[in-house]
């Protein structure tokens, strides 16, 4: 792909395998500290460990069926009468009740990174990780945040058509993105922001985010041109498997991704190919609940005839717009830089 890592799904595994590794290392650490300090927790870990393993071995002697049950009803009293001494003694140490746990990085999936055969969503943030750190994208996002936003290349006189200045307008849509970034996790919004070229579109996208990113959560960020010609048509249309290999990864997290972000739609090479996998992408990631932010230079009219009446209906009932107006903000760059440098 041109601007993204070919993540490998063994990279992703190797990660998890070291994890995995940390946290029994660990826990057998804390064990050893434990046994020092207190040494009746040793012994009664060791009371446990003969408990299960008798009882085991009478199953594999083929009881009487009411026998065994007995049994395991008298040795369940004797493990919770030891695993309630244990706790009160961690307790009376100043240790936590989970101390001797094995303490995964993600509880979910315990290092694994799936759960029931699927990715976990710790799987997709760690993935999503790696592509943004080698992306073209990544210098650009921590750079453009909300703090970092400019308001005052909005002017606050009123244009012909329009309800509201330019300054206002941007005003309220950073109040929403903020509030996008906050009640993520529970609204999922979908958001498409559209006008001319150079009026911050793209900016507001970064610092939503940059703001996500740093709150825990996958995203993927790729150009329109990106994801059509670097991703879906190489995994989707490529004869070739490794090629489809290296690009699955980045393919699912098109779908599984917390927050997708496609900016500048309508750049692309226009054709019954994009056109049928950008409503794809869309409707699937709407009937998962997964949030989409989409950027265009396209009016809402240009959208409709650029792409199929069903795509623009999901957009009216699950998109909030995005309306960006006001005067191109790189012509007023150079225009300040121009009139600086004859000053």
């Amino acid at each position: 792909m041109s601007n993204y890592y070919i993540a490998d799904k063994n990279e992703i595994k190797n990660i998890y395998s070291r994890l995995k590794s940390d946290a029994l290392r660990n826990r057998v650490l804390r064990k050893e500290e434990v046994y020092e300090k207190i040494p009746r927790i040793a012994k009664i870990d060791e009371e446990i460990s003969l408990l299960n393993i008798g009882f085991i071995k009478s199953r594999l002697r083929n009881m009487a069926k009411d026998r065994s049950k007995d049994s395991d009803i008298e040795r369940k009293k004797k493990l919770a009468l030891l695993n309630k001494e244990k706790t009160t003694l961690l307790k009376e140490s100043g240790y936590p009740s989970d101390y001797l746990l094995v303490h995964y990085s993600c509880p979910i999936c315990k290092d694994e990174g799936f759960v029931n055969g699927k990715r976990c969503e710790c799987f997709n943030k760690r993935l999503a990780d790696i592509l943004y750190k080698q992306s073209s994208h990544a210098d650009i996002i921590k750079k453009e945040s909300f703090e970092n936003f400019s308001l005052s290349y909005y002017s606050h006189e009123l244009i012909a058509g329009y309800k509201k200045s330019p300054y206002d307008n941007m005003v309220d849509k950073l109040e929403k993105a903020k509030e996008f970034t906050k009640q993520f996790d529970n609204r999922g919004q979908n958001i498409l922001i559209y006008g001319e070229a150079g009026l911050g579109k793209s900016f507001l996208s970064h610092a939503i985010s940059k703001e996500l990113i740093e709150s825990g959560h996958s995203v993927l960020y790729v150009s329109a041109n990106e994801l059509f010609s670097d991703i879906l048509s190489k995994y989707l249309m490529s004869y070739d498997t490794d090629t489809k290999l290296k690009v699955e990864p980045v393919y699912e997290l098109v779908y599984n991704a917390d927050l997708l972000v496609i900016d500048d739609l309508g750049t692309e090479v226009p054709n019954n190919f994009t056109a049928s996998q950008v409503f794809e992408v869309v409707n699937q990631r709407l009937i998962q609940n997964r949030s989409t932010i989409i950027t265009t230079n396209l009016s809402v009219q240009d959208l409709s005839k650029a792409y199929s009446e069903r795509l623009m209906s999901r957009f009216v009932d699950r998109y909030e717009f995005f309306n960006i107006f006001g005067k191109d903000i790189r012509y007023q760059k150079k225009q300040q830089a121009f009139q600086n440098k004859n000053k």
